[in-house]
């Protein structure tokens, strides 16, 4: 960071992770599999204190209820009773479904519902505090090491039934007066996963509990245990952190767990006059050219000195018009494609208290739903190479993708999720930041294309049998008749019989051939053992169907 660059005090702060990756707490054999936990992960409710709990079911009325439904289906339990003074009825509702433990709290959600868990309290201790050691670099040259104290306030899984879940991971700076800069460093160490390259090098993490240090994909493998496909049952109760290849590793972790995605939130403390000083570069203003390195982790200042980070005129006006939600003058929000963060700019009490709870409570659901829906779009162009192109029954695997499709479509593609009116703007803006109306529309065309295409390909293919068999059958039933009678003199009719048959073979074998090609036989591996196989993505069952809505 360049001396020019001025790093204001945080007031408030806060930063939730959300990592992607594919489960194996669903299905046939899901109360085994949440036995086999055992108390590492209880229900999400039980790390909230009365006043939290009341604030989070307030918070479920932000969404628009089928979503509600979706999102939070303790709500099944809760909707017949009052809410009762702040909440307490409801309260009380969800102390006792949670009060037996994780089993008995599945049990008594609908099928196949959205699962919230969280890290038990004595395994979260084990991680909670960290050292971020890691090398400062500038204009891609290493200026030195830094270190950068934080802790973990909760950690989370948020499992949908398709078989994708995110574990979000709460983060704060401990240090008794962060810096903005330092916010900014901590998000860029938390978010790489896997290296984007050979020669970069990821931060290293000191748990200060333990003393084991390690990268964040080494941290997330062990939290992994059990949870993610393929890896294996934890046998303690305590996290073991050793050098074994983990979930990260595997084709899944590396496909859709590259990074983490970060939602953010920052409150300053500007003096007077303050605001018209800062150094700006090639943005509109200062807060602005802030909030941009704040999204894109990029150094604070670096976006002005450093002319590998300085953006061009253009990509500025684009992110002020298309990534930027500018409703009030106290604070903004930025959404990108791998972060969306909240900068507020004026120190008092809303963006210092109430901001950070309606991220909490509304935005960071809400951030959570956009990302499964983009990324379940992915999985969608993976699998229309994998089950339609690469595999002989074409017409087949076209079919069972397009009806999985209108299924999630009809489920969880919806144009407005709620009735507030920042929050419809904050959900447009997300789509944009990530890209989810444009991938929809364009799996949607290939998906129906390849369909279309397979059918009529098949289509063709029955009419020429239809024809084939037009033009031997006549023939056949006229040559069944004639050798019938000449041979009725001279033997018996099986003659007859069998001659007619021979003609009525060849004559289907002919068809056969015109109307399928033939099939490779595949030497195929042996399967994976039941309990490691991977659960089939973007499988809707039909218990938890929603009203049908235009695709958003």
């Amino acid at each position: 960071m360049q001396a020019s660059a001025y790093d204001p005090d945080l007031v408030n702060h806060a930063s939730t992770f959300l990592y992607p990756f594919v489960h194996r707490l669903g299905g046939a054999k899901q109360r085994s599999r949440l036995d086999s936990l055992g108390e590492r992960w209880q229900p999400w409710w039980t790390r909230l204190g009365d006043d939290q709990l009341a604030h989070s079911l307030e918070g479920t009325a932000f969404f628009l209820p089928y979503v509600q439904r979706l999102l939070f289906p303790e709500l099944c339990h809760l909707q017949e009773h009052p809410t009762g003074p702040k909440f307490q009825n409801w309260t009380r509702i969800v102390r006792r479904l949670t009060q037996h433990g994780l089993q008995a709290f599945v049990d008594a959600l609908p099928c196949e519902a959205v699962l919230r868990l969280t890290l038990d309290a004595d395994a979260l201790a084990q991680v909670s505090e960290f050292d971020i050691q890691q090398t400062i670099s500038w204009g891609g040259r290493a200026m030195g090491q830094g270190k950068t104290p934080a802790r973990f306030e909760w950690i989370d899984l948020l499992l949908f039934p398709s078989g994708l879940g995110f574990m979000l991971m709460k983060a704060k700076l401990t240090e008794p007066t962060p810096l903005f800069s330092q916010i900014i460093q901590m998000n860029k160490a938390l978010q790489m996963v896997h290296p984007p390259s050979l020669s970069y090098r990821l931060p290293t993490f000191r748990l200060k509990a333990s003393g084991a240090e390690m990268e964040l994909r080494g941290l997330i493998d062990v939290l992994m245990q059990g949870v993610g496909v393929g890896t294996t049952i934890p046998e303690e109760e305590v996290l073991r952190f050793t050098s074994a290849p983990g979930y990260t590793d595997s084709e899944a972790g590396r496909a859709y767990g590259e990074r983490c995605y970060a939602l953010s939130y920052a409150c300053l403390a500007f003096f007077e006059g303050e605001h018209q000083t800062l150094p700006k570069g090639t943005f509109a203003t200062g807060e602005a050219r802030m909030l941009f390195e704040f999204a894109s982790h990029v150094g604070l200042g670096e976006s002005v000195d450093n002319p590998m980070w300085v953006p061009a005129p253009e990509q500025t006006e684009k992110y002020a018009k298309k990534h930027t939600l500018a409703t009030w003058r106290c604070w903004k929000a930025m959404a990108l494609r791998e972060s969306l963060v909240f900068l507020a700019t004026e120190n008092i009490p809303f963006t210092r208290r109430s901001l950070a709870q309606v991220i909490d409570t509304d935005y960071l659901p809400l951030y959570a739903f956009s990302l499964y829906q983009r990324f379940q779009l992915s999985v969608f162009t993976n699998d229309l190479m994998r089950e339609v192109a690469l595999v002989d029954e074409h017409l087949r695997g076209a079919q069972s993708l397009l009806q999985r499709f209108v299924a999630f479509r009809n489920q969880y593609m919806f144009a407005e999720i709620t009735s507030k009116a920042q929050g419809s703007q904050l959900y447009c803006l997300l789509h944009h930041g990530l890209e989810i109306e444009c991938l929809s529309n364009m799996v949607n065309a290939s998906v129906r294309e390849a369909k279309e295409f397979y059918q009529e390909q098949w289509d063709r293919q029955v009419a020429l049998g239809v024809k084939v068999l037009g033009f031997v059958g006549g023939p056949m039933v006229a040559t069944y008749g004639g050798v019938r009678y000449f041979l009725s003199t001279l033997g018996p009719t099986w003659i007859a019989l069998l001659a007619v048959g021979a003609l009525f073979l060849s004559s289907s074998a002919l068809l056969l051939l015109l109307m399928f090609k033939p099939r490779r036989i595949l030497r195929l591996p042996p399967p994976l053992p039941e309990e490691d196989e991977p659960p089939k993505l973007l499988e809707f069952p039909a218990e938890t169907a929603t009203p049908t809505s235009k695709a958003g």
